[in-house]
């Protein structure tokens, strides 16, 4: 996976080195896009640890202007594997939904963000020993992130983004995650 990221990102940055011809790149407002995510854990635990996790992402966006896009995103968390001293215990599955915005620093073929923005998550934490234990833990998060977008054509771009996704409600323990993922976004 980590291989798959760095050749969409060199070939990410390999494209833009070249002229854009002149044309817009920001002729049309609606977008949807779609991207592979690993996500990495940032739970607060005591002798438990976790496996980077697989997902998807899927959004909808709008652009607000010239340097702003808003979007609603969903992710798919497939399976953070977790054990307790070594031994394989649990299997965390769940998503995210969230309302967030992007605010673009230049125009152009590269266009570097941050973004930001509230949503919701659930998480499912399930037992894998056989003791029957599910716990599941929801909450509105907030979001904060940076991301790298690349024209290829007038309607079509590669993304590469990092965002921290923070619980402001933990009743189990806290299950902050950082997904990065990696995609294209088609502007029609």
């Amino acid at each position: 996976m980590k291989v798959v990221l760095g050749a969409l990102l060199f070939t990410s940055l390999l494209l833009a080195s070249s002229p854009s011809q002149g044309k817009d790149v920001n002729r049309s407002k609606l977008s949807f896009g779609a991207g592979v995510t690993v996500i990495f854990d940032d739970f607060d635990r005591i002798n438990v640890s976790f496996e980077e996790s697989k997902g998807a992402t899927l959004f909808l966006s709008y652009q607000a202007g010239s340097a702003s896009e808003l979007a609603i995103e969903y992710l798919f968390i497939d399976g953070f594997e977790g054990s307790v001293n070594g031994i394989n215990a649990f299997v965390l599955d769940g998503y995210a939904l969230t309302f967030s915005q992007r605010l673009y620093y230049m125009s152009g073929r590269v266009r570097p963000y941050g973004l930001f923005g509230l949503g919701w998550s659930e998480l499912d934490f399930r037992d894998t020993l056989g003791s029957g234990i599910s716990i599941s833990e929801s909450s509105v998060i907030f979001r904060v992130g940076f991301g790298l977008e690349v024209s290829l054509s007038e309607m079509v771009f590669l993304f590469t983004e990092a965002s921290y996704f923070w619980f402001f409600d933990n009743d189990f323990f806290e299950t902050d995650y950082i997904p990065i993922t990696t995609g294209m976004k088609y502007r029609f």
